[in-house]
């Protein structure tokens, strides 16, 4: 089965390009870099005149907005595209992108895309709704690249960018006090960061609406809680629509946190028994290890290509278990 990506420059290294590295493991891979070879009209401006099972489309929505349709011609293959920004779509789910809200359904029509790949539940029901294919296929991690190395931990983390949700649980928590330690290190070496650590403290919620002080709930897990699970640390997180359905439950594989509030009194609580914290560090390891690395969405996708409807409802909420990776 042979595919082709079509993307851009900055999709091709470190945690946005791993997902291609697992599909180059699975299938034939072909990568076509917009920036590089020029933007494809047609399906003879691709490698081999187009000839692949599935092509699929990972590039930024404003641009694939203002390009005319892909001319499909007489392809048979699966026409995919892979979006992680589709949240911006709904005002309730992100009310800031105000130029964005609404616009990827007319463009995913107009290009005559098959099956729209969406890493949020909630934005996948949304999009079903207005009649879009969509299918649920969650981020997730690189297998080898975190795991646990088993080494003394101690104390709690945060690492990433500081949206304003994120920026006020931090200031809450130094005022509760409690020690939350803020790291930036490369990719490389991510793994042994977080290995230092009991629990790292995630922020799924969105941005805060203006003055108010009230934050956006969650559209859906983000990176960070595979990233941070796989390392075998505890991921301290609040609540997303999809986390359960993910396997990341509070107390056994997660800390899930309601408010800013309740995390203190959750933290102070933690700290007091920091074996319990190792114990969900070790268990959401083992968790992301056996349903949620990028072979197991590959393998997920690979799944889709031999479905005769890959957008049917039987097909896309299957992810309660990981398929086999065995080719």
């Amino acid at each position: 089965m042979r595919v082709a990506v079509i993307c851009h420059r900055h999709h091709i290294g470190g945690h946005q390009g791993h997902i291609y590295d697992a599909l180059a493991r699975r299938f034939p891979l072909t990568r076509v870099v917009v920036e590089e070879t020029g933007w494809p009209q047609r399906l003879a401006d691709l490698p081999g005149g187009g000839e692949f099972d599935a092509i699929v489309w990972r590039v930024k929505l404003k641009l694939l907005r203002d390009q005319p349709p892909f001319d499909w011609q007489s392809y048979r293959g699966l026409r995919v595209m892979l979006d992680h920004d589709l949240y911006r779509n709904y005002p309730g789910l992100w009310p800031r992108s105000v130029n964005y809200h609404g616009a990827w359904p007319p463009v995913i029509q107009r290009q005559g895309f098959d099956l729209v790949l969406v890493s949020g539940k909630r934005v996948c029901e949304l999009l079903r709704d207005e009649g879009v294919p969509a299918i649920w296929m969650p981020k997730a991690y690189e297998a080898g690249w975190l795991f646990d190395k088993g080494t003394q931990r101690r104390g709690l983390a945060y690492y990433g960018s500081l949206y304003s949700a994120r920026e006020a649980m931090l200031d809450h928590l130094d005022r509760s006090p409690i020690a939350v330690h803020r790291f930036t290190c490369p990719e490389s070496a991510l793994n042994d960061k977080l290995n230092h650590y009991l629990g790292v403290v995630i922020c799924n919620m969105g941005m805060l609406r203006g003055g108010s002080g009230r934050t956006t709930p969650a559209s859906e897990a983000m990176l960070k809680n595979f990233e941070v699970a796989a390392a075998g640390t505890a991921p301290i997180c609040d609540p997303a629509p999809d986390l359960a359905d993910l396997g990341f439950v509070d107390g056994l594989t997660a800390v899930v946190y309601t408010t800013f509030e309740d995390l203190v009194d959750r933290l102070h609580g933690y700290l007091e028994q920091p074996e319990l914290l190792r114990a969900i560090g070790r268990r959401a390891a083992a968790l992301v290890s056996e349903r949620h690395s990028w072979d197991h969405r590959v393998a997920f996708l690979e799944r889709l290509l031999t479905q005769p409807d890959p957008a049917s409802s039987e097909v896309s909420w299957d992810l309660s278990s990981a398929p086999a990776l065995s080719k």
